[in-house]
């Protein structure tokens, strides 16, 4: 349910990212809620013999979450790294399925062009500095590694023969001629 009410309290928000949970609950507890608020408008006989099943409270309703409905479903395709434009496939012929597909896929791992990932806790989202972007630590390579000198090759460079060479990652030895670690893969 607190699902639900997120998306609520993100009325009219379109930008940003949300996870399939946040998508899926949000639909689950929508459709729940038109149910029963068509049951009571034939109940209550809102609806008459020429009329859809849509009553007067369930067409409140479906109006009323029309804009969460579509927001959360906009910050679902960003998660997939998609525009939010592509929810205009629903006016398509068979365009409601590759939506379907769309909003079922996991969410990109990591940032992508909208957002960070909503799945990593706040706290282990790296912050965003003053100018928007993101501050990289400074890496200094090792110069000792189990005692043995490292090797001074220039960066992005293959390993050549001669003095021995560690991966300034892991500290393991570099295979003659390999422009990466064997052991951790990072690229020299």
């Amino acid at each position: 349910m607190n699902w639900y009410f997120l998306v609520l309290k993100k009325y009219a928000v379109f930008n940003g990212r949300a996870r399939r949970k946040e998508y899926w609950f949000f639909q689950l507890f929508t459709a729940i809620a038109v149910i029963v608020l068509m049951i009571l408008d034939a109940v209550l006989e809102q609806t008459g013999p020429d009329t859809s099943f849509i009553g007067i409270l369930s067409g409140l309703y479906i109006l009323g979450t029309f804009l969460p409905a579509l927001g959360v479903l906009i910050r679902r395709l960003h998660d997939t790294n998609r525009s939010g434009w592509w929810w205009l496939l629903s006016f398509v012929p068979f365009g409601g399925i590759v939506l379907l597909v769309f909003v079922v896929q996991d969410g990109t791992p990591g940032d992508n062009n909208y957002g960070p990932d909503p799945k990593l806790p706040a706290s282990a989202a790296p912050a965003p500095a003053a100018s928007m972007s993101y501050a990289v630590p400074e890496v200094r390579p090792m110069t000792q590694a189990a005692g043995v000198a490292m090797s001074s090759q220039p960066p992005n460079q293959p390993v050549t023969a001669g003095a021995p060479a560690f991966c300034t990652h892991c500290g393991k030895p570099l295979e003659v001629g390999s422009s990466f670690c064997g052991a951790c893969g990072r690229a020299l």
